[in-house]
């Protein structure tokens, strides 16, 4: 008997991810995964196909949705006080989703494509409804926590279907990137060195340790952490009382004192 099908994909997510983890070219492998969507329900009736993303970032790739019988939905991302873009595209898939089990209650077959833990709870409701829940997702993102798996009745991995080699960014040695964390929060205050109300909050610095360190969300959780029980960063309060993560006094005097003894030809005294 064929399904009744909506297919909601988190383009945002799944491009920035996959850049993240592999050497690919993340617009090929979306129109690659919209044509694998496609022909997973070639035999049923797609009654509805949406893709999320912010397309002002992710440039010239809407109208290339579109031509494959996509719907697109533009999502502005927010730019917040710590610096970081927050983009509220799980929300909007959220939100349009739960309308679809309202007004069309004869669809029985929920596809989720994404990597973005944030949909659990939209996972579990369509499930209340009594609706089959198939889930496309990036096993590097999932390696170190499955549970979004639990809440899908089928689980495609992204990986599989794009003929791609999981890459496994399990646990990671936090002595070798402390360095690293701890550059990336000094590197940001002297950025915003004249900008007093400018400060980094814990979903920032997760946020751009997972860029720049090339890691899992888990992994920027758990540097964060290290970093904070080690002494090697520290918490304070802003004037309005948010919790930013600063560089501990002790330690950036060690930073200070390092780069005096380097000259001017790079090697140290």
């Amino acid at each position: 008997m064929a399904r009744q099908v909506a297919a909601f994909l988190d383009v945002d997510n799944i491009y920035w991810e996959l850049s993240k983890f592999y050497e690919v070219n993340p617009e090929e492998m979306i129109m690659q995964i919209i044509d694998k969507i496609w022909d997973t329900y070639k035999d049923d009736k797609v009654r509805i196909f949406s893709a999320y993303a912010d397309f002002e970032r992710i440039k010239g790739i809407q109208t290339k949705i579109q031509r494959k019988r996509v719907t697109t939905k533009h999502v502005i991302g927010n730019l917040h006080r710590n610096d970081m873009v927050r983009n509220p595209v799980d929300l909007e898939l959220s939100l349009d989703a739960l309308e679809t089990l309202i007004k069309f209650p004869d669809i029985d077959c929920y596809v989720i494509a994404s990597a973005d833990k944030d949909m659990t709870p939209l996972m579990n409701r369509v499930k209340y409804y009594g609706k089959s829940v198939h889930l496309f997702f990036l096993e590097a993102f999932v390696a170190e926590d499955s549970s979004l798996l639990d809440y899908a009745d089928e689980a495609i991995s992204i990986e599989l279907l794009l003929g791609l080699d999981p890459q496994n960014k399990g646990s990671i040695e936090m002595q070798a990137h402390v360095l690293q964390g701890v550059s990336l929060v000094n590197s940001f205050y002297l950025r915003n060195a004249g900008k007093p109300s400018m400060y980094l909050g814990r979903e920032f610095f997760i946020t751009e340790a997972m860029t720049v360190l090339k890691i899992t969300r888990q992994n920027a959780i758990e540097l964060l952490g290290w970093c904070l029980n080690n002494s090697y960063l520290a918490t304070a309060l802003t004037e309005d009382m948010h919790e930013k993560i600063i560089v501990p006094i002790a330690v950036e005097k060690v930073i200070v004192e390092a780069v005096a003894r380097i000259t001017s030809n790079g090697k140290y005294k």
